[in-house]
């Protein structure tokens, strides 16, 4: 059999999200807003076809090079101030018990050992420093150790972004008193749709749809926001619920809570040593339970506005009006919030344990 046709059939049987994953690896496309629209563009991220090391280079990274490192995000061998954005999605405090979940695979991968430095002689995944821990306390100090690098490692104007959710007012708090500590300074908390309505960690008394994308950089060269004012910050939170609300989002008192207290708990990192922070929380947990007996009707009166609205454009027009899920639109196209990070930037990832 030839060469070329022997290609032929290897590529015959290549399945064809494959080919669209080589394809996106090799010219990758991303989704930004445009207006009110969201477009596909490409020529903003690089392609992801790289040689990867797991150690920061002396001379530091070159063109084409990844650096992909497994480890204690509280202990990295990345230069002082050589980061321009950290993107990272630690651990909702104990929302998820990970470790616990993980041994039932590592049970298996002990035997298999699927690389050469697979920890076969550990009994278990758990760790003394990870950060998922029921107690506030404890999860405070493990996430301080993570923010204190995170600073060590940004450039002065760099960002970090991050996403938290918390029916506990104590985790809220735990996890401002520890960007505090680490001298970070909340200057944006942006709601947006989170996981599957259907995951089990969405569920319990109240049912939680949204995440929220925390944005913060070093005290020292942190802008003006409205995360200074207590209850500025609450009406900040306010307007963007609605406005999610209004798109079509399902928004419960659960993320109404949540979204509300980070709003007001965030003040704190801008001036902690001049805020006593279990006032603040009370305060926040005020503030959210005014937004919640005002905001929570609000879904089931957009949602019968929405339905109503729908039902007579595919009566008028036989059909439905919202046209072919094609690729160019957005898995969302009603969620019109949407968190971009600043192009051309390095990445460096921590590893938590993914939340």
């Amino acid at each position: 059999m030839g060469h070329a046709r022997l290609l032929r059939l290897v590529l015959d049987t290549v399945p064809e999200p494959s080919l669209r994953a080589q394809t996106y690896k090799l010219a990758p496309t991303d989704q930004i807003l445009d207006g009110d629209s969201v477009v596909r563009v490409g020529g903003l991220s690089l392609p992801t076809e790289a040689t990867v090391v797991d150690a920061w280079p002396g001379t530091g990274l070159t063109s084409g090079t990844v650096y992909l490192r497994t480890g204690d995000s509280s202990r990295t061998d990345l230069p002082d101030e050589s980061v321009d954005l950290i993107v990272t999605d630690p651990p909702y405090m104990d929302n998820v018990h990970y470790s616990e979940l993980a041994d039932f695979f590592h049970a298996w991968l002990r035997e298999l050992a699927p690389f050469a430095h697979y920890p076969r002689e550990q009994a278990t995944t758990r760790s003394t420093h990870e950060v998922q821990s029921a107690s506030p306390t404890q999860f405070q100090v493990a996430i301080t150790r993570v923010w204190q690098e995170c600073a060590r490692v940004l450039k002065p104007d760099g960002l970090l972004a991050f996403t938290f959710h918390q029916a506990r007012l104590s985790g809220w708090v735990a996890l401002v008193q520890a960007l505090a500590k680490a001298g970070l300074v909340v200057t944006a908390v942006q709601p947006v749709k989170g996981e599957m309505t259907t995951s089990v960690t969405k569920g319990g008394i109240e049912p939680s749809n949204l995440d929220a994308v925390v944005v913060c950089r070093k005290r020292a060269s942190a802008v003006p926001s409205s995360l200074t004012q207590p209850h500025a910050a609450a009406e900040a939170g306010e307007r963007r619920l609605t406005a999610l609300q209004s798109a079509g989002v399902d928004v419960g008192a659960g993320d109404i809570r949540s979204v509300i207290r980070g709003h007001v708990l965030a003040t704190y990192t801008a001036s902690p040593e001049a805020v006593d922070v279990q006032s603040l929380a009370a305060l926040a947990d005020q503030l959210a339970a005014e937004r919640v007996a005002r905001l929570a009707g609000r879904n089931w009166a957009i949602s019968t506005l929405n339905t109503t609205a729908l039902v007579l454009q595919i009566r008028r027009h036989g059909s439905d009006p919202s046209g072919v899920d094609g690729p160019d639109r957005a898995p969302y196209p009603h969620d019109r919030a949407t968190a971009l990070a600043p192009v051309g930037t390095r990445h460096a990832s921590g590893h938590h344990r993914p939340r």
